[in-house]
């Protein structure tokens, strides 16, 4: 893994064994995915400081991809799935779930894509509240409502 500076100077090597799949941080520690059902709790410099099982209804939930920091949470999309999960990052449980299946439709219909061209980007905007899902060669971004997501 390669560490860059704002400017795009390499600073840095990392060594990593896992697949990189997904990344996210919370300020504090870095979560990192390898499209098993566990999330990898590291420091800046990548050491191992916990693991979190995800699990759905007891079940391990496979494929976690792309990962981002959600209000103490975190989202991941399921690969290959037309779902967005929210996971504790305490207890690993899937404590709700986003179902995009009509955008990623949309998307195949509109663009005629085939093949590997699925849900796989997530991005929060905490200042403006956004919620955002995109896939591989999609030709939109979607702003979905956060609301399916909060907990009461």
């Amino acid at each position: 893994m390669f560490v860059y500076s704002l400017d795009l100077v390499l600073v840095r090597t990392i060594r990593w064994e896992k697949d990189g799949w997904g990344l996210a941080h919370n300020g504090t520690h870095l979560f990192a995915s390898d499209g098993t059902s566990t999330i990898y709790v590291v420091d800046k410099d990548f050491q191992l400081q916990s693991k979190i099982a995800v699990k759905e209804n007891g079940r391990p939930v496979i494929y976690l991809n792309e990962l981002e920091y959600y209000k103490g949470l975190l989202l991941a999309n399921i690969y290959y799935q037309p779902n967005v999960v929210m996971i504790n990052i305490t207890s690993g449980e899937v404590v709700a779930k986003y179902n995009a299946a009509a955008l990623a439709i949309e998307e195949v219909e509109k663009h005629r894509l085939q093949g590997d061209e699925v849900l796989n980007g997530i991005a929060y905007d905490e200042k403006t509240n956004r919620l955002l899902l995109t896939g591989k060669n999609w030709g939109q971004i979607y702003e979905i409502p956060t609301s399916p997501f909060d907990l009461k």
